[in-house]
Parts: C-alpha cells; structure tokens; sequence
C-alpha cells in the first residue's frame, strides 16, 4: 500500500466579521477557502479559522485591526462582511508593521484620514483565490500592493469592487492541477518499477541514474497519476522502500471533493505548528506527545479558549 506523509505545518489563517454570521455563509467561506488550499488532497496549504466576534459587528476595518493588536493579535487576518454571502469575497487586512512599511516605501503617498493613526493596507479578493496569494506574499513571490486594484494612489477606504481574482476555478482539474504540488509518497517492493532507459531519463536535469514509477494498480489505488520520478545511485534491491514524486489525480473518486476539510481542523493544525516550532519534524507529529511542551508557546499562552464554530472542518 502506497504511504503518504502526513500533513505538514498548514498555516492557520484567522478570519473574523463585521455581520452575524449565519450558518450558510460560515459554510460557503470554508468551502470556497478549502478549495482554494486544495485541501481535497488532505495536505491543505492553509487552514482557515473563523470566529464570530459580536464586538466586531458593525466595525470598520481599522478599528478591528486596532482591536486586534490590542489583543497582542499581531498577524494579518481574514474580515468576511455584508457582501461576502453574494460576491464571495472577503477581505485580507495586514498587520500594522507590514501597513507602515509598505507606506514608508510607496509612490505616491497613500490617501490619509485624520481619525487614523496610520494606513491600513488590504485587499478585497475572492475567497477561493486567499490561499494561493497569502502563499505567494509569504514566500515573496508577489506583494499585496501588486495585487490591489488603482493602488496609486491607495484610498484604505475604497470599496475595491470587483473584488481582485486570478480568473480560476479551483475546483476544476484544468484551473487547479498547475498549482499544487504533487506528493513524495513511499512505495514498496511490487508497487513501483525501475528503469535506466535513456528517453525517459532525457527529461531530468541532471539526468538520473534511474527512474522510478508507480504501477498502474498501485497509482489508481492511492489516487494518483503514473509519473516517472528520478533515482539517483544504484538500483533500488527487490526488498526496497522507495521515495516517489508523482502527481495526484484529479479524476480519481479518492479525491472527491464536497468543499469540507476531514480529520484536520484548526486545533489539530496549530498543535503541527506547535511541533514544528519546538523542532519536532512533522514527519515525526503522529508518534511525539508534544502536548506538556505547548505552553512554551505564545499563542498557547495568550489565546482565549477556542470557540465551538474555531473549526476549518464544516
């Protein structure tokens, strides 16, 4: 049997409302945003928690920010308001260090209100497009400056309609297979073969001694495609575990996608998070209790005991 390794350290994203939230718009957000981490795959980029503040009713944007950083709530957030049960779309509000630096950084000077000690930077986007952007700021790929709409110069108070989007369904093969990376999985003797053949070791940079696939069976099985992957050294003995990276397949009823995230929620999410902090490797997760070391931690520390609806799974 094919082996995946376990999820890996999703980053958990906050999201807060300036409305009621009712169950048919907590359920649409957490579907468009599971499709957009592609956690129909099981290893979402993200997790999203949402949490339904009745202090944040009515709010604007700057004063939640406000009340976050009072909070020692620091990070960028995710803010659903009146609109995202028709459009959507929600907001991305950064944190008040990344605002003034972007600031202090821009040309032209961005439009300031004088009942605000700073300006709030933000993007209105769709909500299944926030994992792949939130990845690409936090890697560098992009900033959100590139990405807000007539930024020059930058009103914080515009209604950024229509909301930003890369145009993609993410739940679509076509739309979606070119943006997920496929999985490293363990396969064992029987389940894969090996070639030194040169064509399909041609398309290697540099060229392998080997390469290695999946059998038919054992790819369809697990759900994924037949990909050669490279093998460098001699070839792997009959009695070999081997390391195989492939492509998981869109088609195959083992991914079949309802728009909920199963046996990962928020919780499970920050306790990876907690490991990898405290340097356990998330390979290692399953079989380390990590759970007398968590309080070292300051979101451990600092953070309210979660909320019945602090959960990414319905």
């Amino acid at each position: 049997m094919v082996v995946f390794p376990p999820p890996c350290d999703p980053s958990v994203l906050d999201a807060y409302s300036t409305v009621p939230l009712v169950p048919s718009v907590r359920t649409s957000v957490i579907h468009d945003f599971n499709t957009g981490s592609f956690a129909r795959f099981r290893n979402p980029l993200e997790v999203i928690s949402i949490h339904d503040r009745p202090d944040f009713h009515s709010l604007s944007h700057y004063d939640i920010r406000q009340r976050l950083d009072a909070e020692d709530r620091k990070d960028g957030f995710i803010l659903i308001d009146e609109d995202t049960a028709n459009n959507h779309a929600v907001w991305w509000i950064t944190s008040m260090s990344e605002s003034n630096f972007i600031t202090e950084n821009i040309e032209p000077p961005p439009i300031t209100y004088p009942e605000e000690a700073y300006t709030l930077w933000k993007l209105h986007l769709l909500t299944q497009d926030l994992p792949i952007q939130w990845t690409n700021w936090d890697v560098g790929n992009t900033d959100i400056v590139d990405d807000i709409p007539e930024a020059y110069p930058y009103d914080p108070h515009a209604p950024q309609e229509p909301p930003f989007t890369l145009g993609l369904n993410f739940s679509n093969k076509e739309d979606g297979q070119g943006w997920y990376y496929g999985p490293d999985v363990l396969a064992a003797p029987g389940e894969y073969e090996a070639s030194d053949d040169l064509e399909p070791r041609s398309n290697f940079m540099p060229r392998p001694d080997w390469v290695l696939r999946l059998t038919t069976e054992a790819a369809r099985e697990a759900g994924l495609l037949v990909r050669w992957s490279q093998w460098f050294g001699a070839r792997p003995s009959e009695e070999q575990d081997v390391r195989i990276h492939t492509e998981y397949d869109w088609d195959s009823p083992k991914w079949a996608w309802d728009g909920l995230l199963r046996g990962l929620n928020v919780q499970t999410a920050r306790l990876m998070q907690s490991g990898r902090k405290l340097g356990i490797s998330c390979k290692r997760l399953p079989v380390v209790d990590i759970s007398p070391l968590v309080d070292r931690l300051p979101w451990v520390r600092n953070r309210p005991a979660p909320a019945q609806d602090d959960v990414a799974t319905s």
